[in-house]
């Protein structure tokens, strides 16, 4: 669902704003830049997820919690997961 999708973005914009704040590339990467087009490409292949547009709710959850869940140990919880607003059409 759209708000399920904007949430997604919401992560890969805060990854990629601990990025600019830390210069942190996920899995070490050996790339010199990544933004946020990069990460949604980069993440669904790492996942092994072929679209994420019409993900039933806990899959997507699933999904987004993967990629923090990854944040968070490869930066050793210098990395803050963010989470979805409480908006009942989140899980529509």
């Amino acid at each position: 669902t759209l708000p399920q999708n904007d949430y997604l973005w919401a992560v890969y914009k805060h990854i990629y704003e601990f990025y600019l704040e830390t210069g942190f590339i996920p899995d070490e990467l050996k790339i010199k830049f990544i933004d946020t087009d990069f990460l949604h490409e980069y993440f669904k292949a790492r996942f092994d997820v072929k679209q994420t547009k019409d993900m039933d709710y806990e899959t997507h959850w699933n999904f987004c919690q993967q990629i923090q869940q990854m944040m968070t140990e490869q930066t050793h919880g210098e990395y803050d997961p963010i989470y979805p607003p409480e908006n009942p059409n989140f899980i529509a």
